[in-house]
């Protein structure tokens, strides 16, 4: 079957953040104090045959924040834009909107029915602007304009943490049914061990980083193994990883480790939070070439990754997307990907 290139540009996390203009005096901060740094969300967003939000449009799932959201959406130059809600999202969540909150609970202030009905009509409205709203997880198959056929498996669900929507009790677990043969895997939340520590490591002050990402998504991963997977919902982990699976791992556990099943020896950091410093509050300043990289994608509106030479089910590129960083600021950068997809084949 013929392939063809695509382009994938990726963000996870807005929080109803809209992109900075880029300015002159941005740059000059970024030169003369590596302390403080432009944000890597800056308009104009790269061009690109597809857009993937990975959740959390919003902060407190407000109608005004869709909109925003939405508007900002239409405005890329991209004729198709795929989201999927997040936790922050609640509203869309109808189980976790529509039930009784329990008493004392937090935002149980928030519940206001046409809260939900309003959000919906805007994701609606915006489908006629290339705007596709998944809510519900499965597997979903969208042809390109450029003549590609993009497969993907997308689901909002995180384990439980707090009184947010699309969550599930991490003891009970969630099955994510992704399989062979996708192209990404888009999720809210990230897999176990990958791009999932969550906090800053603060030996001074006796606080260590945690792994927050679910084991089931990390096993239903592995075993498919898409060309990418992309998600958010973690700030900090921002990052790309290329993983080179190993041949033989055993695929019938309950829950694989990453250890098990990614050969690290072949795999590699694409890029971290820590490679770019935008904002540093606890760590040392950025260098003089962290700055200057930061400032080079930072013209360039996002981290380019190439994937081209894929190998298809020996290797996935993980991202974490999160646009959103420290102190609530859109402050780290979006993803663009180049990637082969199948040719789509009219019926």
């Amino acid at each position: 079957m013929a392939r063809v290139k695509t382009r994938i540009l990726i963000i996870s996390d807005t929080h109803a953040h809209i992109p900075a203009l880029a300015r002159a005096e941005d740059e000059l901060t970024l030169a003369s104090d590596f302390k403080i740094a432009t944000t890597g969300f800056r308009a104009p967003l790269p061009e690109a045959d597809v857009v993937l939000h990975c959740g959390d449009l919003t902060t407190g799932s407000a109608p005004y924040e869709y909109q925003r959201t939405i508007n900002m959406l239409r405005a890329l130059r991209a004729p198709l834009k795929i989201v999927i809600p997040g936790n922050h999202d609640r509203c869309l969540d109808e189980a976790f909107w529509c039930r009784k909150p329990s008493r004392g609970e937090l935002y149980a202030g928030t519940h206001d029915p046409d809260h939900r009905t309003e959000a919906l009509e805007i994701l609606q409205e915006a489908k006629a602007d290339g705007v596709v709203y998944i809510g519900q997880e499965g597997v979903y198959s969208f042809p390109l304009r450029n003549g590609a056929v993009l497969k993907v498996f997308a689901s909002p669900h995180t384990p439980e943490y707090g009184v947010w929507g699309f969550q599930y009790d991490p003891e009970k677990g969630h099955e994510f049914p992704i399989p062979a043969g996708i192209d990404v895997a888009m999720t809210h939340g990230p897999p176990r061990d990958v791009l999932d520590l969550a906090g800053f490591n603060l030996p001074q002050y006796g606080v260590e980083a945690t792994r927050a990402g679910c084991p089931d998504l990390f096993t239903a991963v592995a075993k498919a193994r898409p060309q990418i997977h992309c998600f958010g919902h973690i700030h900090e982990a921002w990052g790309a990883y290329r993983a080179h699976w190993k041949q033989k791992f055993d695929s019938t556990q309950k829950h694989i480790a990453a250890e098990e099943a990614i050969d690290k020896h072949t795999s590699r950091s694409v890029v971290a939070l820590a490679d770019t410093k935008p904002i540093t509050p606890v760590d040392p300043p950025a260098t003089e070439a962290q700055a200057a990289q930061l400032l080079e994608w930072s013209k360039q509106q996002g981290v380019h990754i190439d994937l081209e030479d894929g190998r298809k089910g020996e290797e996935t590129l993980f991202i974490n997307a999160a646009i959103q960083g420290f102190l609530e600021k859109p402050s780290h950068l979006p993803f663009v990907v180049d990637i082969m997809l199948d040719e789509a084949v009219d019926s």
